[in-house]
């Protein structure tokens, strides 16, 4: 009876709209919902997402603004990574002050160099670095606060000296990005800027594009309408993708409020977004050597490492994404949906992690050898049995479901959570649209399946092969049941 049952349940998971298999008819009016949602991850629970609002999340306001909390529980719930576990940030920058309790477990020597002072000890002596580090990558440790991606590894690059505002060359920044692209990190962070190009600067980001790195820098903080270099480089047709421009927002009443200092994404707004930038609870450099010191900061060098550390997040959970697909993820499902959005002011929109996190265009569960084999949407799929069956569905059947996974335009699997896609009718009133399988005069095909670790490479199901005269009904078969799922037009 097993090879029935699956048949049943491959017939009612690929009768639905969007990746093939037909899908014109309709379930009874008696059956019952199994109370799933199309969203791959119906079973989020605000309590899931609680886990990660501690008090240390709670200290930031900007962190909620960007729906973190609901991304790392999607991630988790996923069996992903949460936080850029693996990912090297490099923070061209003024150091870090390394003994920092946000920034000591994350910290890496290798990579890390000081291009100002030509040594190998990257350390703040401004300030500016510790509070851009920690906002991407702070360590979660139960106090004060914690990066975007706080599992990922801060190199830290020393381009910028300990004046106030903190200043740098072209040369040692181009420099910077070379020593980055040299050690093997995947995402740059920039919140510096400067008001002309430099041809060197652009190399040095070519040279990153080809190495799949993404480079993240600030618009600048002058309320322009255009952004400083390297920002700009967004821009440029021979870097999309490879560069993104971040603009500041604020947080809590104004969140999608452009900030008064911030400058525009304007020629880059194809690759340019927002994120909160004002008033940003971050780790604070201490010239005494306290390493527990915090504050709250203002400007797009706030708003990029946010940006930067959802790359981070993105390129943790799944790794084989370039540089240009997390970028056009993170632009993709930036939040436009808001009173006063402007492209050229806000360029695709506000970071939304849990929105990036979420799979993007069709939701394929693969039955051939590859994510680009056949293939059906999950989304609406499901399978209400009839009463005869009992609880054998749920029992047999359900738990391993449990394991399969789909995929999204990106490639990036997903659990598929059919187990929670079964349903019982109420009653056995069979509806006058079904489908006809039989229990006999059937043979068996087998079809492979990507269903994960919990459950066989291959699927055995049964069709009819011929039909029985003598049978006492209008489809020739001898024994039947009527399954009410929706009509099928594949087989």
């Amino acid at each position: 009876m097993k090879y029935h049952f699956l048949l049943i349940l491959f017939l009612a998971l690929i009768s639905c709209g969007g990746g093939g298999g037909g899908g014109g008819g309709s379930s009874s009016s008696s059956s019952s919902s199994s109370g799933s949602s199309s969203s791959w991850n119906s079973s989020l629970t605000t309590s899931q997402a609680d886990v990660y609002r501690t008090t240390e999340y709670n200290n930031q306001d900007e962190l909620e603004t960007i729906n973190a909390a609901k991304a790392y529980a999607a991630l988790d719930l996923n069996g992903k990574t949460v936080a850029g576990d693996g990912v090297k940030i490099a923070f061209l920058d003024t150091g870090v002050q390394i003994n920092h309790d946000e920034i000591s477990a994350n910290y890496t020597a290798t990579g890390s160099y000081d291009y100002v002072n030509s040594d190998s000890d990257p350390s703040d002596d401004q300030g500016h670095g510790t509070m851009t580090a920690s906002i991407a990558a702070g360590v979660k440790d139960g106090s004060g606060m914690h990066g975007v991606a706080y599992d990922a590894t801060i190199v830290s690059i020393k381009v910028l000296n300990s004046s106030t505002p903190a200043s740098g060359s072209y040369d040692d920044i181009t420099s910077g990005i070379n020593k980055a692209v040299s050690d093997g990190v995947k995402v740059i962070n920039m919140s510096l800027g400067g008001s002309s190009s430099y041809s060197a600067l652009r190399t040095a980001l070519l040279s990153a594009k080809s190495s799949d790195i993404l480079s993240v820098a600030a618009t600048g903080n002058s309320s322009a309408s255009q952004p400083l270099y390297p920002a700009y480089y967004a821009a440029d047709s021979s870097l999309s993708g490879y560069v993104l421009a971040v603009a500041s927002v604020g947080t809590s009443s104004s969140t999608t409020t452009i900030s008064t200092f911030s400058n525009y994404c304007g020629d880059a707004a194809n690759y340019c977004l927002a994120a909160p930038g004002y008033n940003i609870y971050d780790a604070n450099y201490s010239s005494g050597g306290a390493t527990n010191t915090y504050g709250n900061d203002s400007g797009t060098s706030m708003a990029t490492p946010m940006v930067a550390g959802a790359a981070a997040v993105i390129r943790g959970a799944w790794p084989f994404l370039t540089a240009a697909q997390t970028a056009n993820i993170l632009l993709s499902s930036a939040n436009r949906s808001f009173s006063g959005y402007s492209s050229t002011i806000h360029g695709r929109g506000i970071l939304d992690l849990y929105a990036a996190v979420q799979a993007q265009g069709q939701n394929n569960f693969s039955y051939g050898t590859s994510v680009s084999s056949s293939s059906y949407d999950v989304r609406d799929s499901s399978l209400t049995s009839d009463p005869i069956f009992g609880d054998a569905f749920a029992i047999n059947v359900a738990p391993q479901l449990a394991g399969a996974v789909f995929f999204d335009d990106y490639g990036r699997d997903y659990k598929a959570f059919m187990n929670e896609k079964i349903s019982q009718r109420s009653n056995s009133n069979i509806s006058s649209s079904i489908n006809s399988l039989a229990f006999n005069n059937y043979r068996t095909q087998t079809i492979p399946m990507s269903f994960g670790n919990n459950f066989s490479s291959q699927l055995n199901f049964q069709v009819k092969s011929y039909s029985d005269k003598s049978a006492p009904n209008q489809f020739g078969l001898k024994y039947m049941l009527n399954d009410n799922s929706r009509e099928d037009k594949a087989l």
